[in-house]
């Protein structure tokens, strides 16, 4: 497992997943927030392709969390990342599996040409 930590964001990259762990629960979105969400997922995954929201299995909002029994939120709001961690977890915010990922980033890429 590979770690790499962007303020008080710890962004843990395995096999088939990232995941994401924090005290907090707001972030600033940052070019270099953007710039280590993309090397995770290419260290991650061999191929990407980032796409709008095409179903239930790729819309990053909610995830489940199998071992909390709980589920996770996650949105872009203004200018930030917002976070519900699973219920029960102290520091776990959020999961990503490989069709969320795409389109989370496909969303904050819309968000940086935005700006």
């Amino acid at each position: 497992m590979n770690v790499v930590q962007v303020d008080e964001l710890k962004i843990a990259v395995k096999a088939h997943n990232i995941s994401l762990f924090s005290k907090r629960s707001e972030f600033d979105i940052t070019p270099k927030l953007i710039r280590i969400f993309e090397d995770a997922g290419k260290q991650t995954w061999k191929m990407l392709n980032y796409h709008d929201v095409t179903g239930l299995g790729n819309d990053y909002y909610e995830y489940y969390d199998k071992k909390l029994d709980s589920n996770g939120y996650l949105g872009i709001k203004d200018d930030r990342l917002v976070i519900e961690r699973p219920y029960g977890s102290d520091e776990k915010l959020y999961q990503f599996n490989k069709a969320r990922f795409e389109t989370f980033m496909y969303d904050l890429h819309l968000w940086e040409g935005h700006k």
